[in-house]
């Protein structure tokens, strides 16, 4: 861990040789459609502001779900 780490933020460990922008290619399409999961973690932040913006229901009916 780095020296200035705070204890509080995000931080992230690669083993040597993973190639943190293919962990996360593979994760994205490993979580794509799969609503109990939520990656990448801002997806839901997302989904949240676009409710707010034009409501639950107009959501559904853009997301397929109705």
């Amino acid at each position: 861990m780095p020296d200035n780490w705070n204890g509080i933020d995000e931080l992230f460990y690669f083993e040597p040789g993973l190639d943190p922008e293919t962990v996360n290619t593979m994760l994205e399409k490993g979580f794509n459609g799969n609503e109990y999961c939520v990656y990448p973690p801002d997806r839901f932040n997302r989904a949240l502001r676009t409710i707010h913006r034009i409501g639950y229901v107009k959501y559904r009916e853009f997301m397929g779900k109705d």
